[in-house]
């Protein structure tokens, strides 16, 4: 955009609308009584302009401007039985700090819990008055820290309208930079693997046309929905929706259908529990932009069999719903006959999983991303087939290092305050024997809450297996097998790397090593299998009878350089686990 609609872009990145770029604004000074269909009423509407309606923890958080001094403020209310109570503006020191903040975005970062938000406000190092992104995070007190500018994604123009997946490792936002196809478009960034921001991406010209296209929103289920003027004949700004092709590539965008837009202006649309709220000035509000919502998208039913690969295999089970979070949302009985219906939430990722006694070492888990339909009932098919075969826990998948570099114990929190402890008292890493260890960084403190989590899954499993085990399920002359499986990365090691910790004699495990022997991958994976092996073993063992505990067989195995060309060096530091059933 030139710099002479620069007030404009400005105007549109917080969400406001110009009258004469967007038809007439009303001007009614007091909530009607029965306000228009959709309307969110007087608890949350006025005769200013709401914009940004987003709902997290079933709290709706959105944005006011005042008409008269153009100040804008982010205020909250709470949905309770279905009803939004009365709002209050949000009193928090750090981000009312910064002038002209809005659009507020909250996300909880899964597995570590971390919350944090994304929102617009007026460049704190600008000349002339500008938008940027920044973001803050909730410290131990419930307090939002001193916000920071998002790196990568700020320029010399105008950035807003922020919106993260789930997952917070792809952000999607508008801006007026001039490499666009129009005014202001849509651009992309994902993060790292050291959690930094890739340089922003067009999104194209499948979404981005010649007008203008702002606040983007990242639905569940990974499509994109986002306003445009620059697809109707009046200029109007109405709502559309991308479907997900791949991370960061959406395609195929549709308009919604009425009553979600109107002939007048649509914009800024978020998704809750299948209620899609916006901002629109259609008349029949309270004045200028009001919130609105209403039901986004058909019901989704979900119709499922379980099957068994030979016929005596029993079918009765539980199954298990998980939401995106892989929290459990409910559990349900599967009978003889294998069938089972679940009632899923439009445009939502969920987990299947199932689990049966008699087949312990078999708890399949499937992904289902329930589809939104404008106008009809969605059913979806769903099967589990039980096998003859093993459990195997492949840890390639939680996409983050299981070790730290030269490293052989686990990296969780425990291991890694005693790695660090070795570095602080020069125990480790200042001689050739030990050089090859890495000394950690930050980012493995975030690494180790998710590597625990997934060795103790590891853990539970066995157990209830174990407590499965009751005669009926499993013969006398059986044991169950866990064995463990190390791998290294390519990184070379020198001739002098020795092994520095006390000597290894293990006869269950079949394992010994010796002080100062040298140290090379084959020999690090064998490690790395041995010390996994001994943490699950010991958490298993504090948890399980000991008649229980003496039905498992523990083995390991050391597999040298992971030599997978599809899996990166950092994730090849890892161990995968195995379990099964054998003859003693």
């Amino acid at each position: 955009m030139k710099k002479q609609n620069f007030l404009i872009s400005l105007l549109i990145s917080i969400g406001i609308v110009i009258c004469s770029l967007l038809g007439a604004c009303s001007s009614v000074d007091v909530c009607p009584d029965n306000p228009a269909y959709g309307n969110s009423g007087k608890s949350v509407n006025s005769s200013q302009d709401e914009l940004g309606p987003y709902i997290f923890d079933r709290e709706m958080i959105y944005t006011v401007r005042d008409k008269k001094t153009s100040d804008f403020k982010i205020y909250s209310s709470l949905i309770k039985q279905n009803n939004l109570t009365p709002s209050l503006p949000l009193i928090d020191k750090e981000i009312n700090s910064l002038k002209g903040a809005g659009l507020m975005k909250i996300y909880r970062k899964p597995v570590l819990g971390t919350t944090y938000s994304y929102f617009a406000a007026l460049s704190q190092n600008s000349i002339t008055p500008n938008s940027d992104i920044f973001f803050s995070l909730k410290d131990a007190n419930d307090k939002w820290t001193t916000p920071k500018s998002a790196e990568n994604i700020n320029s010399e123009y105008f950035e807003s309208y922020p919106s993260l997946s789930h997952d917070g490792d792809i952000i999607v936002f508008a801006s007026d930079r001039p490499d666009g196809y129009g005014g202001i478009d849509l651009y992309v960034s994902s993060k790292n693997s050291e959690g930094n921001w890739s340089k922003p991406l067009n999104l194209g010209n499948g979404i981005n046309t010649e007008g203008d296209e702002i606040s983007p929103f990242i639905c569940n289920d990974g499509s994109l929905m986002y306003s445009s003027n620059g697809l109707s004949a009046d200029k109007t700004f109405d709502i559309y929706i991308a479907s997900d092709e791949l991370d960061g590539n959406w395609n195929n965008p549709h308009k919604l259908p009425s009553p979600i837009n109107s002939k007048f202006n649509e914009i800024s649309a978020s998704v809750f529990d299948n209620m899609i709220y916006l901002s629109s000035d259609r008349p029949g509000g309270c004045g200028n932009y009001d919130i609105y919502s209403f039901v986004h998208c058909g019901d989704v039913l979900l119709e499922g069999t379980v099957e068994g690969e030979t016929p005596e295999i029993p079918l009765e089970g539980k199954l298990y719903l998980l939401n995106s979070d892989r929290e459990v949302i409910s559990i349900s009985d599967i009978n003889s006959d294998g069938k089972f219906v679940v009632n899923l939430s439009p445009s939502n990722i969920y987990y299947l999983r199932y689990f049966n006694n008699c087949v312990p070492n078999y708890v399949p888990e499937q992904k289902i991303a329930a589809p939104c339909s404008d106008s009809t009932v969605v059913k979806m098919i769903a099967k589990f087939i039980i096998p003859e075969g093993k459990k195997k826990f492949d840890f390639a998948n939680y996409k983050v290092p299981f070790f730290v570099s030269g490293y052989y114990h686990p990296n969780t929190p425990t291991s890694l305050e005693n790695l660090r402890l070795k570095f602080a008292y020069n125990l480790i890493g200042n001689d050739e024997g030990s050089r090859y260890i890495e000394e950690p960084s930050e980012i493995y403190d975030d690494y180790s809450l998710i590597v625990k989590q997934a060795l103790d899954e590891v853990v539970e499993h066995i157990n209830k297996m174990l407590e499965a085990a009751d005669g009926e399920c499993i013969a006398s002359s059986q044991r169950f097998v866990v064995k463990v499986y190390g791998f290294a990365d390519p990184r070379s090691m020198s001739e002098f790397s020795i092994y520095n910790e006390e000597n290894i004699n293990d006869s269950v495990l079949d394992f010994q090593i010796e002080k100062g022997d040298k140290i090379n991958n084959i020999l690090l994976s064998q490690l790395r299998a041995y010390f996994t092996a001994r943490y699950i073993m010991t958490r298993l063992k504090s948890m399980t009878k000991v008649e229980l505990y003496k039905l498992v067989k523990w083995e390991i195995e050391g597999l040298g350089i992971d030599e997978s060309e599809e899996t990166s060096n950092e994730l090849k530091r890892r161990v995968n686990v195995e379990i099964g059933l054998s003859d003693n």
